[in-house]
């Protein structure tokens, strides 16, 4: 009987320890690993903070604001006066809505002046910025709750041509070796330069696209980090939606922590500027070839059918 019960209880031991031996194989694995974010991430900041640097810094840019008292679940609540943010006017798709947001969008909205400037954007097109609400099927609050979040419907160049997200977006060009992929016009080429611009200069925790899902299919969501947040890690978010799948090495090359260097920003804007003149001047050269078709064309139908024989 004795032999029986210590029998019982070895088989015992060992069904626990081959029990726990699986879990242990499973964390070995090779897999994704999002960075861990604290609770307070997505939560409203303490009634007492105030990002005082931050002010001083939107002070220091010369960027019009009225400092607010107290706006529900923002940390730093400011309203831009004018509707200009440096060089960018941004024109509010209703006329109701205000520019009230967290001091930390604004902060990254002017030092993304750069970018909009280099991708020839003079006007900015937003639907919204500061509203009290929950990410779609999840108890967790926007970003927009907490003001630091930005939806940008439509941009205006210099000439004043209007570049739609939901008409001029080129879907799935994120495929190839850069992150720009091969866009078919220049709308699409220009829209597909500001989601990779935005994303490389690492002011922005999450940029989202029509490629991300149906509910971003007609603006760029732009949101910033948590004011109260230090570690600034970037979650498992990509620009573009069919990266997920494919690994090159523009994807792999993103840093998991993000800050903001004006070194960056520079390299950024002189590459911009580089690939912005190549392209110019393909469609320079493509212009040029058409004109000589067509004229050879009218040629031809000048001098008239060749006589037979």
């Amino acid at each position: 009987m004795e032999l029986f019960s210590r029998m019982s209880k070895a088989v015992i031991v060992f069904s626990l320890a081959c029990a726990g031996a699986a879990p242990a194989r499973a964390r070995g694995a090779r897999h994704w690993k999002v960075p861990s974010v604290a609770p307070r991430f997505y939560r409203p900041a303490t009634k007492g903070f105030r990002d005082r640097a931050c002010l001083r810094m939107l002070r220091s840019l010369k960027v019009p604001f009225h400092k607010l008292r107290s706006v529900k679940g923002v940390a730093t609540p400011v309203r831009i006066i004018g509707n200009r943010i440096g060089r960018t006017r941004y024109k509010p798709r209703y006329t109701r809505n205000k520019m009230v947001m967290d001091c930390r969008l604004a902060l990254a909205l002017r030092r993304a002046d750069e970018i909009f400037r280099v991708n020839g954007i003079r006007t900015v097109v937003w639907s919204n910025f500061y509203s009290w609400r929950y990410v779609a099927k999840t108890g967790r609050l926007s970003r927009h709750a907490l003001g630091l979040a930005a939806d940008i419907h439509s941009f205006y160049d210099r000439r004043g041509r209007m570049i739609d997200v939901t008409r001029d977006y080129e879907r799935g060009l994120g495929r190839g070796k850069t992150c720009e992929g091969r866009a078919r016009t220049l709308k699409g080429r220009i829209l597909r330069d500001l989601a990779c611009d935005f994303d490389v200069s690492n002011l922005f925790e999450t940029v989202l696209t029509p490629d991300y899902d149906k509910g971003h299919r007609n603006h760029f969501h732009l949101g910033v980090f948590h004011p109260q947040d230090r570690k600034r890690y970037r979650l498992f978010r990509t620009v573009l939606m069919e990266v997920r799948g494919v690994m090159y090495r523009w994807v792999w090359s993103r840093p998991r922590r993000a800050f903001y260097s004006s070194r960056r920003m520079r390299r950024l804007v002189k590459a911009r500027w580089r690939a912005r003149r190549r392209w110019y001047r393909w469609i320079k050269r493509r212009k040029a070839r058409e004109r000589r078709k067509a004229r050879r064309r009218q040629r031809r139908h000048r001098r008239g059918p060749r006589p037979h024989g």
